[in-house]
């Protein structure tokens, strides 16, 4: 009797501790309290754990403990089997698709669509997700709203535009892009827009790098992460749940000062780089400023939908505690690199777009850190038509 006491007690002791760190939880879309209707499911069910104990006992007083002993060893020796089954379906048929230089393969051009004719003006939009647009339909995606708009305008000129922006892109992947891929295209205007991911690139978050920061980024793997360290089936399984436990204690928010976003220098030097590329070939460059959310004063609402922070840069500092850049900071990089990019322009005479003047940082354009609702992705688009068409850069000979 005294032993069955002893294991209830480290049972509930134990499995006390698992739930306690669900309830040590923040959910990023909460409705009751500080959880969501999800997190408030799983802490439901969660909490049948309990009892566990007390369904062993009534299935033990009518069958009898060793018929009820009979029947979990199987039950547990069939789920070994269907893990075992599991992981190595997971194990061989766990593919991570990427490009050595580029990460994510970038978009591709049909070679057909090479060669333009005489009347044709070929729009380039270079940038990461926030040219992509991948969170709308095609049709809402800024570079197609810009389209729409150019076509209306100069409905004498044959418009062509090719989105080439892709997500986790930086300027260094750009670059690349540019000059292996999409010269061959022969855009006559190319539109950048980079921030964001090329301050990513600053941080040791152990979930995208290895090793510590380096001026070539090769710590810093993104997408490509489970090449270096491939997710075992274990930690792809759990780590659903290992995210959110005790992650109100886990998260510390910190101020960090601008020049810990140490990739600055790599920024301005790839962006000033690419437009050199741009200019050699004939190509006019327009250069945006980034648009974000982050402000000073920011509402509930808007805060909740900050991702980028606690989502890529995090550093550990202890046993189940890691500390991530606040929005005052994110802030702050924002706006350095901003200035970067308006400078690099101005000391290479391009056209510049301060499109991070142009949104209002509210939910109505933005629904996280820098990616745009439709309204967003409309207003910018107008943003960077009312720059080129008052700039005459289509035009007869816009070269």
């Amino acid at each position: 009797m005294k032993i069955t006491v002893v294991i209830k007690t480290i049972f509930y002791l134990a499995y006390f501790f698992v739930f306690a760190g669900f309830l040590f939880h923040r959910s990023s879309n909460p409705t009751l309290g500080p959880y969501s209707i999800e997190h408030i499911a799983l802490l439901i069910i969660l909490a049948l754990g309990f009892l566990i104990p007390q369904g062993l006992r009534y299935l033990s007083s009518r069958f009898g403990s060793k018929n009820v002993m009979l029947s979990v060893i199987p039950a547990l020796g069939m789920l070994i089997i269907i893990y075992a089954i599991c992981s190595m379906i997971y194990y061989n048929t766990r593919l991570h698709p990427f490009d050595p230089f580029l990460q994510m393969p970038p978009p591709k051009v049909n070679s057909a669509k090479f060669e333009k004719s005489e009347n044709t003006i070929r729009i380039l939009t270079l940038g990461g997700s926030t040219t992509q647009n991948g969170g709308l339909p095609y049709k809402q995606k800024y570079p197609t709203v810009l389209l729409k708009i150019l076509r209306e305008e100069y409905p004498d000129k044959n418009i062509e535009l090719f989105n080439a922006g892709m997500m986790w892109y930086t300027t260094k992947h750009s670059l690349i892009n540019y000059t292996t891929n999409m010269r061959e295209w022969k855009p006559d205007i190319a539109i950048i827009m980079h921030g964001v991911n090329d301050i990513m690139r600053s941080c040791e978050d152990e979930n995208f790098t290895v090793g510590k920061y380096n001026r070539h980024w090769s710590h810093f793997y993104g997408p490509s992460i489970n090449g270096a360290k491939p997710i075992t089936f274990e930690k792809w399984i759990l780590s659903p749940f290992t995210n959110i436990w005790l992650s109100a204690v886990k998260k510390n928010e910190v101020e960090l000062p601008v020049e810990k976003f140490k990739s600055r220098a790599e920024y301005e030097r790839n962006l000033g780089t690419l437009i050199q590329y741009l200019k050699a070939d004939g190509v006019l460059p327009v250069v945006m400023t980034q648009p974000f959310l982050y402000k000073g004063t920011m509402n509930k609402e808007e805060r909740m939908a900050l991702t980028f922070g606690n989502s890529y840069c995090k550093e550990n500092i202890g046993f189940l505690k890691y500390t991530y850049p606040s929005a005052t900071s994110l802030r702050t990089a924002m706006e350095a690199f901003n200035i970067s990019a308006v400078q690099i322009a101005q000391s290479k005479n391009v056209v510049i777009v301060d499109s991070e003047k142009a949104l209002p940082r509210n939910m109505e354009y933005f629904r996280d850190d820098v990616h745009y609702t439709k309204e967003g992705a409309a207003l910018l688009a107008q943003t960077v038509a009312d720059k080129i068409i008052t700039e005459r850069l289509i035009e007869e000979n816009p070269k």
